[in-house]
């Protein structure tokens, strides 16, 4: 996309250029005055500081992309393919809601945080009731064994009371519940926005595709138009250079809306599990 930018800005300088030499053609003959000069030279000034930030985002793309790829600085010799791939994909906003909530980790973690409070707190609980407890033997001999057999007994253990440590306790657990619940929820809530957002994000990308398609379309068609008239000499140069102008920005506007449908997609299948960070990686 990057490289689409720099290439249309180009166009831009050139265009600018064209215009100014006309401008300056005029003004010496009498048919414009100084200011239309001026005015030119402002825009062509103007179009070299946008084709000069142009090459520095496409540099500092290339820097990030070796960043990525884990490339030394002075080790990129590859030629980059800017022709994305345009694929529309179909999602429905249930669907992707209930594959996200079943396979996101975060929640995941809560879910069995929120277990283990439970059986937490049950076995706080449970220090308040009595305990049951029996055991058996077989005796061979002994005080008031006329014969071996077995002996068996049941007893009931009563808690003593220590204060008030055993409600402190209970109360703890039962407040890191519905702390983990409270989280439980407000993050399944955040998944929730989170995936209608994306989904809205998506076909807000896929309408600017079909926008900007038709955009360029249109710049195309009058380029070819401004190139018969000027192999015709019905055209000045002026007028193909804009025509060239306008259809490199067009076509880079168009390139930016696929990347960014394609960007929107994995942020989408991310968000719902799809993709994960090993995947990733």
């Amino acid at each position: 996309s990057e490289s689409h930018i720099a290439l249309a800005m180009e166009k831009k300088v050139i265009e600018s250029e064209k215009r100014l030499e006309q401008a300056q053609g005029f003004y010496k003959s009498g048919r414009v005055p100084q200011i239309d000069v001026t005015k030119a030279e402002v825009t062509l000034g103007n179009s070299k500081l946008e084709q000069i930030q142009a090459k520095n985002n496409l540099e500092v793309a290339k820097v990030n992309l070796q960043t990525v790829m884990g490339l030394e600085y002075d080790s990129f010799g590859y030629e980059l393919d800017d022709s994305p791939e345009l694929t529309i994909m179909s999602y429905q906003v249930e669907e992707s809601i209930v594959q996200a909530l079943g396979s996101r980790p975060e929640l995941k973690s809560l879910e069995a945080q929120t277990i283990a409070m439970k059986a937490n707190l049950n076995a706080s609980k449970k220090e308040f009731y009595p305990e049951v407890f029996g055991r058996t033997a077989y005796r061979f001999e002994g005080k008031g064994a006329e014969t071996p057999g077995f002996i068996a007994g049941v007893g009931v253990k009563f808690p003593i009371f220590e204060g008030f440590s055993r409600f402190a306790k209970v109360e703890d657990s039962r407040a890191n519940l519905k702390r983990t619940n409270a989280e439980l929820r407000s993050t399944k809530a955040g998944i929730v926005s989170q995936i209608k957002q994306l989904h809205l994000d998506l076909e807000f990308a896929k309408q600017n595709i079909n926008v900007t398609k038709r955009t360029r379309d249109s710049a195309e068609q009058s380029l070819n138009l401004a190139t018969e008239r000027y192999n015709l000499a019905r055209a000045s140069s002026v007028e193909l250079a804009e025509a060239e102008a306008i259809f490199a920005i067009s076509n880079a506007q168009y390139m930016q809306a696929i990347y960014n449908y394609n960007i929107n997609v994995a942020r989408l299948e991310r968000a719902t599990g799809e993709i994960n960070e090993s995947q990733e990686q």
